[in-house]
């Protein structure tokens, strides 16, 4: 029989089921100590470009960073009265909020904006109140940024279009912790619609076994999946666990037995979920395979990295993480970038109402071996047409770059209520080194509104 893939068997690749595939990781250093850094070194946030961010300190002086494999880490800039930077996130344009801290402590929230030279900063003007926005706390892709508002627990909504603007007590009761590119927010037990101001009470988890005192949500992503915290009792002794809600509702706690220090640090848009548990580890959730500990991610071409380090890994929107790491046979030790293993992200993403329409894979490649492909922040409930291609010639079409043409396959499915799609099947027997290429078009609002997901290069082995 020939080894070569024949187009009827590529158009089988998505109506065929397997086994799921343990998933796994390739490891990057971005970059170790910071000159005059004489603190830890943690990253916050991390986009599906590898941009990473995060804070250290210096001389007792917290100071915010952002770093990538090309260009590895830098301070950001601040103003020259400032004393004090802190990161708190990033979109995927690279674009980065905070704060900053002048000489008399005053705090104030902050835009680092990428140029081609750097960054340059933009510190956010007074709202109608005449209060200064105290801090930036979460962004979105479409610039929407929110934070507190003033000294006092008050909170914003600011853009470049709207100015900022002040989200009432009597409307969101916290102060935003993320905003999502639906632009719902979230905070303590509240996710609230900012188009619509519907505010929504998601309480504490349920059906996970135990009663709660109170929890605390502070990530979201597009389907509005949040995570936090929950604490089982007053006592903050052995009584936390790291919860997730889902639409349902569904109610996810990634520890069994709760413990004195557990959260979540970020939810992609798969739902996967990076989770820390203070002393018992850091892990990562794959939703349909379940919690991995962050040391065991490495494939076997990275097993020298050591991640087991006390600081949380973070996670970006198509599944990136970043966290400390070191290599028992180089001695390199700092920041590190996971991506999962064998497979190269193209780009070429449409910018939808959700952001870009992320395509993650796991796999190894190798011919009968299982690979999972997950489409994740498209329209809910749309038709979708995967493609295939061999010998790609990448041409600009939808507001993004379609990489898998002319393409020799496609198979066609529908997104769920969440914008998702998941399917693991074997992968085809194929010539080892054989290129494919797979991306997504989804038909979204109508039947000539196509969006690419971004495109996904593999080669067999």
């Amino acid at each position: 029989m020939s080894r070569y893939l024949c187009p009827p068997l590529v158009l089988a690749l998505f109506l065929v089921t397997a086994v799921a595939q343990t998933p796994t990781w390739s490891v990057e250093l971005i970059g170790g100590q910071l000159a005059g850094a004489n603190g830890p070194v943690f990253a916050v946030g991390v986009n599906d470009d590898g941009v990473i961010v995060g804070n250290t300190s210096v001389n007792g002086f917290r100071r915010g960073w952002v770093g990538s494999v090309a260009q590895g880490l830098a301070y950001l800039p601040m103003p020259a009265t400032a004393t004090w930077s802190e990161v708190y996130d990033l979109n995927e344009f690279g674009v980065i909020v905070g704060r900053v801290l002048d000489a008399s402590s005053q705090s104030r929230a902050i835009i680092w904006t990428p140029t081609p030279t750097g960054y340059q900063f933009m510190l956010l003007p007074m709202a109608a109140n005449n209060a200064l926005p105290f801090d930036a706390r979460a962004i979105n892709d479409f610039g929407d940024v929110v934070g507190k508002l003033g000294i006092l627990s008050g909170s914003y909504h600011w853009s470049a279009t709207t100015g900022v603007t002040q989200i009432p007590t009597s409307v969101f009761p916290v102060v935003p912790e993320a905003i999502n590119n639906e632009r719902q927010i979230v905070a303590d037990v509240y996710r609230m619609d900012l188009d619509t101001m519907l505010l929504e009470n998601l309480g504490n988890p349920v059906g996970t076994g135990f009663n709660y005192i109170f929890s605390v949500l502070w990530r979201i992503n597009e389907a509005g999946d949040c995570g936090g915290c929950a604490n089982t009792a007053t006592s903050q002794l052995q009584s936390k666990q790291a919860v997730r809600f889902q639409d349902g509702p569904i109610w996810t706690a990634f520890n069994s037995i709760p413990v004195s220090s557990a959260n979540v640090m970020g939810i992609a848009e798969s739902g996967d979920t990076a989770f820390q548990l203070g002393t018992f580890g850091r892990y990562l959730h794959v939703e349909g395979y379940g919690s991995i500990a962050l040391q065991n991610l490495p494939g076997p071409a990275w097993s020298d990295w050591n991640l087991a380090s006390s600081f949380a890994p973070v996670v970006s929107r198509g599944g990136l993480l970043a966290a400390n790491g070191s290599n028992a046979t180089t001695g390199q030790a700092g920041i590190v970038l996971l991506r999962p293993a064998d497979f190269v992200d193209l780009g070429g993403a449409s910018l939808a109402r959700r952001g870009h329409p992320v395509l993650t894979t796991y796999g190894n490649l190798t011919p009968g071996s299982p690979a999972r492909f997950r489409l994740a922040a498209a329209a809910p409930s749309s038709w979708t047409y995967y493609l295939v291609a061999t010998n790609p010639t990448p041409v600009s079409i939808f507001g993004g770059t379609l990489f898998a043409y002319p393409w020799i396959s496609t198979e066609t499915v529908l997104t769920d209520a969440a914008g998702r799609h998941d399917a693991t099947v074997p992968w085809p027997l194929v010539a080892p080194g054989t290129p494919f290429v797979v991306q997504a078009v989804i038909v979204q609002n109508g039947s000539f509104d196509f969006v690419l997901s971004n495109a996904i290069l593999t080669i067999t082995r």
